[in-house]
């Protein structure tokens, strides 16, 4: 049996983060030893935030025709991929950005490489303050970033 889930470290253990946390420990057996693997997730705030920006600017564009091909893209253009030639024939390679992938300070480098990606060619012809201003609204919980505010 296995089960993922997001957890605190406190002084007197593992306390479950969120409520699905706690119905995914809840799952596992009374009395029997569990094994753990513990990584420090990044900023969730800013995780949704970068995922909702690129939801957005995918719907509004009409060259890549599915979502994965355009996060490809935006991958490639962040310099996030190895290339690789085979007969002749360019193939590229997208290493995972997902929490367990990507250490906090990587994605940090991310998200600002992106950002000036999008102001200077997703949406060039928006002045940068405006871009810059546009991304600050983008939030998939319509609400506060936490302390990412696009500089």
């Amino acid at each position: 049996m296995s089960v993922e889930l997001q957890a605190l470290k406190t002084n007197t253990g593992f306390m479950p983060y969120e409520p699905q946390d706690l119905e995914e420990f809840e799952k596992m057996p009374y009395g029997k030893p569990i094994k753990l693997v513990c990584t420090v997730a990044r900023s969730s705030p800013q995780n949704r935030w970068f995922h909702a920006c690129l939801q957005t600017l995918f719907k509004q564009q009409d060259t890549w025709p599915t979502f994965t091909l355009f996060r490809n893209a935006v991958k490639r253009a962040l310099g996030l991929c190895e290339v690789y030639e085979v007969k002749g024939k360019e193939f590229f390679e997208y290493p995972s950005i997902a929490f367990d992938k990507m250490p906090q300070d990587e994605f940090n480098v991310l998200v600002e490489r992106f950002v000036d990606l999008v102001c200077t060619r997703i949406i060039p012809q928006m002045d940068d303050e405006s871009a810059r201003r546009m991304l600050n609204l983008l939030d998939a919980d319509n609400g506060a970033i936490g302390s990412r505010q696009v500089a």
